[in-house]
């Protein structure tokens, strides 16, 4: 497969059907949470696509950094040093860049994906790659573009999922990637969405 926003560009895939797409993202990111995983690294190039006959089927990959909620995810768990940065500056939540965060949770997946999201949307990250942790820091201080200023064929409701997922604040954002899931499926039938 490919990273799924290269997928979207090569293959020209309307704004509906990327959104039908990143809504089996969701699922996906959804299971894992339901078994206790957090993914930590949600980012275009751990969630490959590729066609299977004419269906588009991603797969999110990578579980390198995950973190169990409850339980070792082996016998020999690993353990992240402090002050370490986990994960990929452009799509990871401002709690996640916090060198002395230890409060990650599946909120921090669903910053992910809202980042995700925005790059299918897009054509880019909603923040550019930083080369320090104080210029990582600053970044996701900011608010990014409005979606609908980068692509105009975005609707207001598309957007305003796509923010909500980027709160700063992760009581602000949707809880889980299965209340991501509900959203999208709710703009996908025609059913206003709840700001």
């Amino acid at each position: 497969g490919m990273p799924i926003t290269e997928f979207c560009n090569k293959h020209k895939v309307p704004l509906r059907e990327r959104l039908q797409l990143f809504v089996k993202v969701c699922e996906a990111v959804q299971h894992a949470h339901q078994k206790g995983i957090i993914h930590r690294d949600l980012k275009p190039s751990n969630i490959l696509v590729e066609l299977e006959d004419v269906r588009a089927v991603p797969k999110v990959i990578d579980f390198g950094i995950a973190k169990a909620l409850q339980q070792p995810l082996t016998e020999r768990t690993l353990y992240t040093g402090m002050s370490q940065m986990v994960g990929t500056p452009p799509y990871m939540s401002p709690e996640q860049a916090e060198l002395n965060s230890l409060d990650v949770d599946t909120r921090s997946d669903v910053y992910s994906l809202g980042a995700v999201l925005y790059a299918c949307l897009t054509g880019r990250p909603p923040f550019q790659a930083a080369t320090s942790m104080a210029t990582v820091m600053q970044l996701l201080s900011r608010e990014p573009v409005s979606p609908r200023a980068l692509n105009p064929d975005i609707d207001s409701d598309v957007e305003t999922i796509c923010l909500k997922c980027l709160e700063k604040d992760p009581e602000r954002r949707y809880q889980s990637a299965g209340e991501l899931t509900e959203e999208l499926d709710r703009y996908l039938t025609g059913i206003p969405i709840q700001a």
